[in-house]
């Protein structure tokens, strides 16, 4: 399976040419380092059947951005959306 990177894609489409759209995108400097399947009960019942994604985030950005950690809602045991999680002590 390839994924079309829609800024370095080289005029290709997500159909036709063998490359299928991402289900979700985040930005740009945000580098994940890990990822964890929530199946756990200590957070919230919204928190549960999705995914954590940490990031380090940027460093040499003039607006630092990225280190966070977000959560990847699922509906029907698809990605449908990303929201901060947790966030904060980049700016500490």
């Amino acid at each position: 399976m390839r994924f079309l990177d829609r800024l370095l894609g080289r005029g290709k489409t997500a159909a036709g040419d063998g490359y299928e759209a991402p289900l979700l995108a985040f930005a740009g400097h945000w580098a994940p380092n890990d990822l964890l399947f929530y199946t756990a009960e200590a957070f919230p019942a919204q928190a549960q059947g999705g995914a954590l994604i940490a990031f380090h985030g940027s460093w040499n950005r003039d607006v630092p951005t990225g280190a966070k950690v977000v959560r990847i809602k699922v509906q029907d045991g698809k990605p449908v959306g990303i929201e901060d999680f947790i966030v904060g002590w980049q700016d500490a």
